[in-house]
């Protein structure tokens, strides 16, 4: 009886010799990375290094000069943050205020994806609004004031709130781009609790 043939996994992702030149200043050159499905990783470099060039570039805010991205095995080049989206890359970027809407309460805050799309009904259902909403921070373990302004928030309930709207749409991979900056120590290990919670 022979033995059974492992089969090595396929990358979620899959990086080759991607460059990027903002004028005569080369943020990355010619960057490989491989991230595999259920593994979590980190970047790390100095400031300039290229980190947020590279997760903006996986999550369609930005395109490349050169080389190749992969999901799934297949060839992409996302034109931008929802063309990522639609094969289940979410980020959250490092500037917690370009992800939340002003105006709007937390709970619209938190629905904000899902108040985009067409058909949704949330604006004329209060009710169902507030509901989803509770459900969302209740996720992640957040009581916030959801009737709030978002203004009203400091900025680490702010990055939650916009951490819990990225967790809630269940990303196939999730970036955060240095996203225990605003956070206090104890708000950080429950971020990675939740981390290892969607990890598995």
């Amino acid at each position: 009886m022979s033995a059974p043939v492992s089969v090595a996994p396929e990358p979620l992702i899959r990086v080759r010799e991607l460059s990027k030149t903002f004028g005569a200043s080369r943020a990355l050159d010619r960057v490989s990375l491989e991230i595999y499905p259920a593994e979590v990783v980190a970047l790390l470099g100095a400031n300039g290094a290229g980190k947020s060039t590279l997760v903006k570039i996986l999550a369609g805010s930005q395109s490349s000069d050169a080389g190749e991205l992969w999901v799934d095995g297949q060839p992409r080049h996302f034109t931008s943050p929802l063309s990522a989206r639609r094969v289940g890359i979410v980020a959250v970027h490092q500037q917690v205020n370009d992800g939340i809407a002003p105006g709007l309460s937390v709970a619209e805050n938190l629905l904000l994806d899902e108040l985009c799309q067409p058909g949704a009904d949330f604006w004329l259902n209060r009710k169902r609004l507030f509901e989803r909403a509770a459900s969302i921070a209740a996720g992640l373990g957040l009581e916030l004031p959801l009737e709030q302004p978002i203004e009203r928030l400091g900025q680490a309930e702010r990055q939650l709130v916009v951490l819990a709207r990225a967790f809630a749409l269940q990303p196939r991979l999730l970036i955060l781009d240095e996203p225990t900056a605003a956070l206090s120590d104890v708000e950080a290990q429950r971020l990675f609790g939740l981390i290892d919670t969607l990890r598995s």
